[in-house]
């Protein structure tokens, strides 16, 4: 018979039956038992209050959130339905067992429908075909508004030769949905399955199961990077499939290429996969896989295919989503490349704080928003040893890669000894990250609930903070321009050019200053903004995008600002 009533002992553990659920700094510390149903029905119960808070009823909705914006406008939802139904047909009948299991399990333990479970979870394959028919159909890139997925998560990998210990290290952040909602109720899951190997997963309430960023007891650390491709394939598996397989089931590096081999995917993923002495990069696309290697002893990753013969497989979803992926790609190779060897080589610190890092080339100060390593979306950050079996998690909220990092161990499935804790080398309570904490708290007022009055306020918050970054004010002018207060766009909009270098955001923001401007009914100096901005980026999309068309109130609140990379999509 399974056990399902919860009981706390005098040190506030929780456990059902075998299984148990304490806080540890703020995280959320399950050690599961059994098959893939009976340790989803652990997490289930064991998180049932917190579930609700964390991104499971985020991620149920967000293709509806994801289309809202989107050209197809009142239809979004409705559409959203449409594909919901026709993906899940496609895919149901066909999702793997422990897929299933897992997912009953978590309903059942949790008090949820089952449906709605799968919903969120088969969420992020769902997106990528809605990109993907979308592209086809109006052979267009879709960056849908202010509900552009971000995705930018970063791998930072160092060899033992290039550690002061002599350990090789893997750091990884997921920048992913789910600001306020994943690193609200973040979760270190240790698994003790009844088939395979002990492994230990980094996720949130409500989802339950490994395979994106995790660990296991023969040392193999594992995450995943996600890319928009051209294709997508609803014959292939869902996205965590194969990293629960490898968690499970794979003693070395090369056993782990092997299951990748087999693995025949839906979207576009790269996974990251590390052991105690090299990495590598195993980057695929419906038809295409490749495996990259390290170079001299490090790895670094971003979210854009590395391999020539993959260049054609992703989808420029809209240029300050390329833009961003590649100078963080560059960002995190200049940061493994800035130490030696030996003892003068990365330490478990130095690593946590490429996770962190904030700067970017051509400004001075480091950002809050754009292109850097650390993001407001960044929901889960890890160090992980995997010589040793033990790892370092950064809490929360987000950013989770700014300040301390919490040390377990898997071998003991609970905290670690010593160094009990790491830090970054920027505390949490720095003007920067609290705008940065600010401007998450923007993105999600203008993602979830179209709030226009709350984003600007939390824009506002940001900038009281830390003003420094010019993407922030070219945001809140660009909101500022929705709402159509043209003093306010002004002054942010001119704030951003005082402090911007770059030219292709020169241009943009050079863009936005003459839409403001023309409605102010200043025709001379608008016309003299729009020409600087042609000047800047002539063939930028987004300049022609903002200068196209009539210059009027009604389209100004229609202007599609996706908010993250604070830009006008096209």
């Amino acid at each position: 018979m399974r056990i399902s009533r919860v009981e706390t002992d005098e040190a506030g553990v929780r456990h059902l039956g075998e299984a148990r659920h304490q806080r540890i700094e703020g995280l959320h510390v399950l050690n599961l038992h059994g098959g893939p149903y009976d340790m989803a029905f652990q997490h289930g119960a064991l998180l049932r209050e917190a579930i609700p808070r964390g991104p499971l009823p985020f991620f149920e909705q967000y293709l509806t959130l994801f289309l809202r914006n989107s050209p197809l406008g009142p239809a979004a939802g409705a559409v959203a339905q449409l594909l919901e139904a026709w993906t899940q047909r496609r895919l149901l009948h066909r999702l793997p067992p422990i897929m299933r299991a897992t997912a009953a399990g978590l309903a059942d333990g949790a008090g949820l429908r089952e449906a709605d479970v799968l919903k969120a979870y088969l969420m992020p394959d769902a997106v990528l075909h809605a990109m993907a028919l979308f592209g086809k159909v109006t052979r267009a890139p879709i960056a849908p508004g202010c509900a552009c997925p971000p995705l930018g998560c970063t791998s930072a990998v160092a060899a033992p030769r290039r550690t002061a210990r002599g350990q090789l290290l893997h750091a990884r952040n997921m920048d992913f949905v789910g600001p306020g909602r994943w690193d609200a109720e973040p979760v270190v899951a240790f698994h003790r399955p009844e088939e395979g190997q002990p492994y230990v997963t980094l996720t949130s309430a409500g989802i339950a199961g490994g395979g994106i960023t995790g660990m296991n007891q023969a040392g193999l650390s594992f995450a995943v990077h996600q890319h928009f491709p051209v294709d997508v394939d609803l014959e292939g598996e869902p996205v965590g499939l194969v990293g629960e397989h490898v968690l499970r089931e794979a003693r070395t590096l090369d056993e782990a290429i092997g299951l990748l081999d087999r693995h025949f995917p839906m979207g576009g993923w790269t996974y990251i996969v590390a052991d105690a002495e090299r990495a590598v990069a195993y980057e695929v696309a419906p038809g295409i896989r490749r495996v990259l290697p390290m170079e001299d002893g490090l790895l670094g990753y971003a979210n854009v295919y590395q391999h020539p013969d993959l260049a054609d497989a992703e989808r420029a979803v809209y240029p300050s989503y390329v833009q961003a992926n590649h100078a963080r790609h560059q960002r995190v190779w200049a940061a493994l490349r800035a130490m030696g060897e030996g003892p003068a080589g990365h330490t478990e610190a130095s690593m946590a704080g490429i996770l962190a890092d904030a700067h970017v080339e051509g400004i001075s100060a480091p950002v809050v928003a754009g292109d850097a390593i650390c993001t407001p979306y960044t929901v889960t950050s890890v160090v992980f040893r995997p010589a040793d079996r033990r790892f370092w998690v950064g809490q929360g909220p987000v950013p989770t890669c700014a300040g301390r990092y919490i040390g377990f161990d898997l071998k003991t499935a609970g905290p670690s000894g010593k160094p009990r804790t790491i830090e970054s080398g920027e505390t949490r309570l720095t003007p920067r990250v609290q705008a940065v904490q600010a401007y998450a708290e923007a993105w999600r007022a203008w993602m979830e609930y179209g709030d226009l009055p709350g984003a600007r306020e939390a824009l506002a918050r940001a900038l009281a903070a830390y003003d420094a970054d010019p993407t922030v004010h070219h945001a809140a002018g660009l909101l500022a321009l929705r709402a159509v207060d043209l003093p306010e766009a002004e002054l942010h909009l001119q704030a951003a050019l005082a402090r911007e270098t770059r030219p292709a955001r020169l241009a943009r923001t050079q863009a936005a200053l003459a839409f403001a401007l023309a409605l102010a009914g200043r025709k001379g100096e608008s016309m003299a903004a729009a020409r600087e901005a042609k000047r800047l980026a002539p063939e930028d999309s987004v300049v022609k995008r903002q200068l196209g068309g009539l210059f009027t109130q009604a389209r100004a609140r229609r202007l599609p600002v996706e908010l993250l990379y604070a830009d006008v999509v096209v």
